[in-house]
């Protein structure tokens, strides 16, 4: 795993710098440059991938560090399955279905075992989930844009009144430079 990182780190700093000296990106720094091929490449751009694959092949003379026995990750036999549909889990033992729903609404996410989750992350970053705010209904909005209305209306219909604040500008500290006839 670790060379196949060094891999990656390799090839997006050689294309970094072979982008860079193309002259085709000289409006951007070396750190854009750089971004935008990580993100090529971790976003599966064709491209990108290819040419990766290729630098792997030329490299593959270099010797790989075998995995011994006493290196190899040990597994743990799951007592979860997660659904096809990733939005419930059942447990082994008991047969039981649990859905993240009722994890959620339940406010159990920190009875959550740890192998899961990672899954209900997924899942609660996929809900639509959204705090309920005030005056979302149709009637709230309605009326708030009526109020609104009515002020506009008031402060366009009585144009004396309004002519006269602004050029005593009371209001604001008589900064109008506007000066009153009377």
């Amino acid at each position: 795993m670790k060379s196949i990182n060094n891999s990656m780190n390799e090839y997006i700093l050689n294309k970094t710098k072979v982008l860079q000296d193309s002259g085709n990106f000289k409006d951007r720094t070396s750190q854009q440059i750089a971004t935008m091929v990580y993100q090529g490449l971790y976003s599966g751009d064709e491209n990108y991938i290819n040419e990766f694959f290729k630098t792997l092949e030329t490299n593959i003379d270099k010797p790989v560090n075998k995995i011994t026995e006493t290196e190899a990750p040990k597994t743990t036999v799951s007592n979860y399955k997660l659904s096809p549909k990733k939005d419930s889990f059942i447990i082994k033992d008991t047969k039981q279905e649990v859905t993240f729903d009722s994890i959620l609404k339940n406010n159990e996410e920190d009875k959550l075992p740890s192998e899961l989750v990672s899954s209900y992350n997924e899942w609660k970053s996929k809900q639509n989930v959204k705090p309920q705010r005030k005056e979302t209904t149709y009637q709230d909005m309605q009326k708030k844009v009526s109020e609104n209305n009515q002020k506009i209306i008031g402060a366009f219909s009585n144009f004396t009144d309004n002519m006269d604040n602004i050029k005593s500008n009371n209001q604001y500290g008589n900064q109008n430079p506007i000066k009153s006839n009377s």
